[in-house]
């Protein structure tokens, strides 16, 4: 099979490009690991707390134990299936703020001011001119919020600490409080793919093989030709004429640089990997903003644990499609909130509000037995960093992940506040009116010592990785790709998702990878 264009990887980033490069003249082929199919669970807006995880072909990687984290494995979850990570997340669109991408570009992604990215995202949010992110797809992502009690008594909380209303759109680097900007489409969850993939996958330009697992990538010296991968148990390559364009994630983009050749030379050669090309930062700078939660009950109904099981999930289910409405229809974040820590000028902690108790354990939503709801703290801008090991010479070989979470003092300092913080919104009118008892941690636990060791013990990553093949100038040596997101040394071969991010930026990385993406696609119509 050949093409002008293998895009490996059908989330939000390959979904994007994939789309803006299938033109008449130009051929892409989308090379997918998951199933085409939506689970039942796609459209849901609470499919972050209640969707069955074994059913979504969501794949969890696992870390060595983190001495910064009492000794614990750390958990991160990886979806297969067209963008089924943003079927499963918590909907909230967060592209970040100026300073975010200020940084990419101080750190050497030239082109990458919040300057230079700030029209693609006006295109992408439906305030600009152009099209986006290509020809004869919609215009834009379709975002709204979503009216709950419990939004609204925490953002009047916020507000009496200080901390003004918001809106969800306002860029200003400033504390404030907002109902939480969702991707939501007349109630139903929409993602790259819904809004710009499916639409395209009727056309001769486009092919999609699902199911289809990548082993690793073609060389011919230092140009990558194509890719090597396994569909239903037969092996196939699959020849770019143009470029291989890498959106596996931060995970799955550098472990398949790694066990292609490409990456640190002692490192591939321990593993029993034939180096190609150097590039020392391949899997390093592994970023994640780093939450912890706190849970209480309410006096509101809402979401708990036997809601999750048949009968009565299929109940709600069905009156969602019916109605729009019912527990199903509320989604897992409805309210954020940015706050200055204890002696700092910034807002640098950030809060969501989660209309459920969600219990301890796995990085996984786990559902209280009562109503409650849960605010969960993380800082913006995270210090600590891992890396991506192999543990084999194969794809199929599991990652070593390395990641010291918590290794920055600022970090449990931060979170301390943080958790000072969201007790005294609980205890804040109108909030407290609908809240009872601490659940979680409990207010017991209370003492610096004591709410260090509760973070060390409980607090996780929450899914927003970045980083593992950062952009950064060709003499920096731990720079994986260029401005234009083309692999230091090897031709044609370009990554597109989180894992090109310098930083990870201060809301979710979600937005910004479409952006990024978004923008390679102009790269590409630009250069071919």
């Amino acid at each position: 099979m050949e093409a002008d264009f293998v895009v490996v990887g059908a989330g939000p980033a390959g979904s994007v490009v994939a789309a803006a490069l299938a033109a008449p003249g130009r051929t892409v082929v989308l090379i997918e690991e998951g199933e085409r199919r939506e689970h039942a669970y796609a459209r849901v807006p609470a499919a972050a707390l209640v969707a069955p995880v074994r059913r979504s072909g969501t794949h969890t990687i696992v870390s060595e134990s983190d001495p910064t984290a009492a000794g614990r494995q750390l958990r991160w979850a990886t979806p297969r299936g067209l963008c089924a990570g943003r079927s499963l997340d918590s909907l909230v669109y967060a592209s970040g703020f100026a300073r975010d991408y200020d940084e990419w570009a101080a750190l050497g992604a030239a082109g990458w001011s919040f300057a230079d990215v700030a029209p693609v995202f006006a295109r992408l949010e439906g305030a600009g001119a152009e099209p986006a992110p290509g020809a004869d797809i919609p215009a834009a992502l379709v975002l709204g919020t979503a009216d709950n009690a419990l939004a609204r008594a925490f953002v009047a909380a916020c507000a009496a600490h200080g901390m003004p209303t918001r809106g969800a759109a306002d860029r200003a680097d400033l504390p404030g409080a907002w109902p939480a900007r969702l991707t939501l489409d007349h109630g139903r969850r929409e993602s790259p793919a819904d809004r710009w993939l499916r639409p395209r996958l009727r056309d001769r330009q486009l092919s999609l093989l699902a199911h289809t697992r990548v082993l690793a990538l073609q060389m011919d010296g230092r140009r990558c030709i194509g890719v090597f991968a396994r569909r239903n148990g037969q092996d196939l390559q699959v020849r770019a004429r143009a470029e291989v364009i890498l959106a596996a994630g931060v995970f799955g983009s550098p472990k398949l640089l790694m066990v292609s050749g490409i990456g640190p030379p002692g490192l591939l050669e321990s593993v029993g990997v034939l180096p190609r090309h150097a590039l020392a930062g391949v899997g390093a700078n592994l970023s994640d903003h780093v939450g912890i939660r706190i849970a209480a009950r309410t006096t509101l109904a809402g979401l708990c644990r036997r809601d999750r099981f048949p009968p009565l999930a299929l109940a709600h289910y069905l009156r969602w499609r019916a109605t729009g409405r019912g527990k199903f229809a509320v989604p897992a974040v409805v309210a954020c909130a940015w706050a200055a820590a204890a002696g700092s000028t910034e807002p640098d902690l950030a809060l969501d509000l989660t209309p459920a108790a969600l219990l301890p354990g796995g990085g996984a939503a786990m559902l209280a037995a009562a109503p409650g709801l849960t605010i969960t703290v993380h800082g913006r801008r995270p210090r600590s960093r891992g890396r991506l090991r192999p543990s084999g010479a194969g794809v199929d070989d599991s990652l070593k992940v390395e990641h010291l979470m918590l290794s920055d003092p600022g970090e449990i300092r931060m979170l301390s506040d943080g958790i000072g913080l969201a007790r005294r919104l609980l205890a804040t009118p109108p909030l407290a009116g609908l809240v009872g008892a601490e659940s979680d941690p409990g207010s017991e636990r209370a003492g610096d010592a004591d709410l260090a060791a509760v973070i060390r013990e409980r607090a996780r990553p929450l899914g927003h990785a970045a980083g593992t093949c950062r952009m950064g100038r060709a003499d920096d040596p731990d720079a994986v790709v260029d401005a234009r997101l083309r692999v230091h040394g090897v031709e044609g071969l370009r990554i597109i998702d989180a894992s090109v991010m310098p930083r990870v930026p201060s809301g979710s990385p979600g937005a910004a990878a479409i952006m990024v993406a978004a923008r390679a696609a102009e790269f590409i119509r630009e250069e071919k």
